[in-house]
């Protein structure tokens, strides 16, 4: 499993709720698959996932997945084999569609992991499968006639990691606050975007807070402790794909979120878990839930946890039977390699 890094080093922590789910739920489906043939054992396990981050600026940025350059995509992946899975998460190093395709041709399964609003990347089977964070782009990819790659819908998940802001850390610092709805702005956001909803706080006694420098799990973790609600935006206004990858962790964190309208599939998803509401309606929503902001936040995010779990996640998007397949595949291959 490979991702790229921008020269700014923010893209791995961008990117955490996507691997964290990748990782956790490829574990989960790799155990399953392992012993439905009877050959899971923790100290030798059937599968071993290996992590990357490659990096345009080598050594760079520090990452506990190792780095290497995007250039060397290639000699990373040259002994993959028909025994292997290979996941690329990202449009930073992502690899062409030749590249991908030879992959594919030589029987690695390939996947790609769509980052971007609406983003298709690979066409006439370059690559095995793509996943995506929003049932908006799975959609969207489905309908191309160009194209037999299998979509699956894979959003970020539950992170138990995020307990401690509930149960430990958020316990000794007290209730969070319900007085804001925050906007996290990883992306600029035209007035016209921000402005109705601003004003429809405001008409309720409420605030718009905007936070444009939360760029570490440290950052991130201070401010879900102190603060209980949260809004969302489009990053493109005309695509209504919704903010997934945000959202996980402030699911997971038992946050009140607040969103303008998303893809109808989307809206289904997450529905008692998202309110979604047009800009103008923002702060009757928000004036509803900040009560019980603080209060219900365990309960918010143990509902979450039981529909997002990362092992739900995968065995929902067929990934299990997927990875029971693979396994029957490889231990075939290698039976030919060594009949002994």
């Amino acid at each position: 499993m490979m991702q790229g890094e921008r020269p700014d080093g923010k893209l791995d922590w961008m990117y955490k709720p996507i691997v964290k789910t990748l990782s956790a739920g490829l574990n989960a489906s790799l155990r399953t698959a392992s012993e439905s043939f009877g050959t899971f054992d923790p100290a030798a396990p059937y599968w071993t996932i290996r992590e990357s981050v490659l990096d345009q600026k080598p050594k760079t940025v520090s990452s506990p997945k190792g780095s290497i350059d995007c250039g060397e995509v290639a000699r990373a992946t040259a002994t993959l084999t028909e025994c292997d899975t290979f996941i690329f998460v990202g449009i930073q190093c992502r690899p062409d569609g030749d590249f991908m395709s030879a992959l594919t041709t030589r029987g690695v399964h390939t996947i790609y992991y769509a980052t971007e609003p609406e983003e298709c990347s690979y066409t006439s089977g370059q690559v095995t499968e793509e996943w995506h964070y929003s049932l908006a782009n799975a959609h969207t990819c489905r309908l191309r006639a160009d194209s037999p790659t299998t979509q699956r819908f894979v959003p970020p998940g539950y992170d138990s990691s995020l307990d401690i802001l509930i149960l430990g850390e958020g316990a000794d610092a007290g209730p969070c606050q319900a007085s804001a709805v925050n906007m996290l702005m990883s992306y600029s956001h035209s007035p016209e975007q921000v402005g109705p909803i601003e004003q429809s706080l405001a008409a309720s006694g409420l605030e718009m807070s905007m936070h444009d420098n939360v760029w570490s799990e440290a950052d991130m973790r201070d401010l879900l402790l102190s603060q209980c609600m949260y809004g969302n935006v489009h990053k493109d206004p005309a695509q209504p794909v919704l903010e997934a990858v945000r959202l996980a962790t402030l699911l997971s964190s038992g946050c009140v979120v607040i969103s303008v309208p998303a893809f109808p599939g989307d809206e289904e998803a997450y529905a008692g878990l998202v309110d979604f509401a047009e800009a103008q309606d923002f702060g009757t929503i928000a004036s509803k839930r900040a009560p019980t902001a603080a209060a219900s936040r365990e309960e918010r995010r143990n509902n979450f946890k039981s529909r997002f779990a990362p092992d739900k996640l995968f065995e929902d998007a067929g990934i299990h039977l997927l990875l029971t397949s693979l396994t029957g595949r490889a231990r075939l291959s290698v039976a030919r390699e060594d009949p002994a």
